[in-house]
């Protein structure tokens, strides 16, 4: 009798644990009969919301307790446990909308309470043993005076320095109206319509790059000045002498350098107006919520940056992009760990002639990251995480997760510059925006060869706010 009774107990008990809405069946008297086997599909549940909270509040806090219990009564009185266990499952399993977005939130207040307190202070400490805060002024900028850079900039902006007064600096390096110091282009267009083979580059914090173009050709500002004015593939200017004399023939240049170089004999020289341009460049600073963050202001950076800086710093992508630019200072293979697809350009090896610069480039600073893809020296790559699970796989052979690449991006979107810090206006001069010559045919309409990621990459950046 006791027996009977206390089987009968426990299965009223658990069906009222698992149902307290309640089951209503025509068979409810004879479920414990181990040779009856009931069909879960006759039975219909009858749950209302405050039924489903007390379900899921007693299976969490009292079914737990007495598991053991239930199931030693169950083996022993031989309860039809595979029918108890088809009912629980209906229960919690309903296909109502409560009960999935319960589901969810419960999945979210476990991911959460899984997801791993990153320590500000001990991230800043570790960022602080390999990068730096940008500095206020460029190395050199200490002997420029104001003559200097404000001819520089007007050099910066003059259309005459190219073949067919089509082009200036400023045409694959634009700086004017919020833009980052590159064309989001992956090989930017000539003065005659042809493009080169690299990727133009931003020349925002260029001077404290330790060398200049991507095989590092160039050692400083001045001598990167004098390149593209006279390569044929870009401004393509058939000498300097024919740079100079158009200068000259201008009413305001001769002053202008005899002002900015005063005491020289014939102060109108290639060499002169270089300097002024590297001048001008020096005063291309932008400094972000990073430069903040390190120099100790916590709320500098979001949680989710944090996050991502730290993965930044553990994972390998400092033995690369360290310094106050986070890259500019070294060179390294394209395809240290897997080959890069592209094999055609050698990189720093056409320069030193050496078999062990092979596919070297410069690091590119990560200074505005954002704001200057394509990414990579040939440009072939668009968007910004693109270029981080290439890099990951290429130079770390690593294989990111999903959220260590967003951590990533979101991080390197905090590179992106407040605004240019140069105390000269950034605008183009009135004298530039009309130059007295002929735009050629391809910039007037764009090149049919012209890549297709520029609109790409421009939605996903923001310009610069000065």
């Amino acid at each position: 009798m006791m027996t009977r009774m206390t089987t009968k107990f426990c299965a009223a008990f658990c069906e009222w644990a698992a149902f307290p809405g309640g089951i209503h069946r025509p068979d409810a008297k004879r479920w414990t009969n181990p040779s009856m086997k009931p069909n879960p599909s006759k039975f219909r549940m009858k749950t209302t919301f405050p039924s489903i909270i007390t379900a899921l509040s007693v299976l969490s806090v009292v079914l737990a307790p007495i598991s053991a219990l239930a199931t030693t009564i169950a083996r022993r009185y031989l309860i039809d446990w595979k029918f108890l266990g088809q009912g629980i499952c209906r229960a919690v399993f309903t296909r109502t909308a409560v009960f999935r977005i319960f589901g969810l939130l419960l999945g979210a207040s476990a991911a959460s309470a899984q997801e791993p307190i990153i320590d500000t202070s001990a991230v800043r400490s570790n960022a602080l043993k390999v990068l730096t805060p940008l500095s206020n002024k460029m190395p050199g900028a200490e002997n420029d005076s104001a003559a200097l850079v404000s001819l520089g900039k007007n050099l910066y902006f003059e259309k005459r320095l190219s073949v067919n007064k089509s082009q200036s600096c400023n045409t694959c390096h634009p700086v004017d109206n919020g833009q980052p110091g590159a064309d989001n282009q992956s090989t930017s267009l000539g003065a005659l319509g042809k493009r080169g083979s690299r990727h133009s580059p931003t020349t925002l914090n260029a001077g404290f790059q330790f060398a200049q173009f991507w095989d590092g050709r160039a050692d400083n500002l001045t001598e990167q000045a004098k390149g593209p004015i006279l390569n044929h593939m870009e401004m393509a200017m058939t000498s300097d002498t024919e740079a100079v004399d158009r200068l000259k023939g201008d009413q305001e240049y001769p002053r202008r350098f005899a002002e900015a170089f005063s005491g020289q004999k014939d102060p109108l020289t290639f060499e002169n107006a270089a300097l002024a341009i590297a001048a001008f460049e020096r005063t291309l600073i932008t400094h972000d919520r990073l430069d903040d963050f390190l120099k100790g202001q916590d709320s500098a950076l979001t949680s989710t940056e944090v996050k991502g800086l730290n993965t930044f710093l553990t994972i390998g992508c400092t033995t690369c992009h360290y310094g106050p630019l986070l890259g500019g200072n070294s060179y390294r293979k394209m395809g240290l760990i897997a080959p890069y697809a592209n094999q055609n350009d050698i990189g720093r090896a056409a320069v030193t002639k050496r078999d062990d610069d092979k596919f070297q480039f410069k690091v590119p600073t990560l200074r505005n990251v954002a704001l200057t893809g394509p990414y990579f020296h040939d440009g072939s790559t668009v968007t910004l995480q693109e270029a981080v699970r290439t890099m990951a796989k290429l130079q770390l052979g690593l294989q990111l997760s999903a959220a260590q690449e967003q951590d990533l991006v979101t991080f390197l979107r905090c590179l992106t510059g407040r605004g240019i810090t140069s105390h000269v206006s950034i605008e183009a001069p009135e004298e530039a925006l009309n130059p007295n010559g002929v735009v050629p045919q391809s910039h007037a309409q764009g090149s049919q060869n012209a890549p297709s990621d520029q609109a790409a990459v421009k939605k996903q950046i923001r310009p610069l706010r000065n």
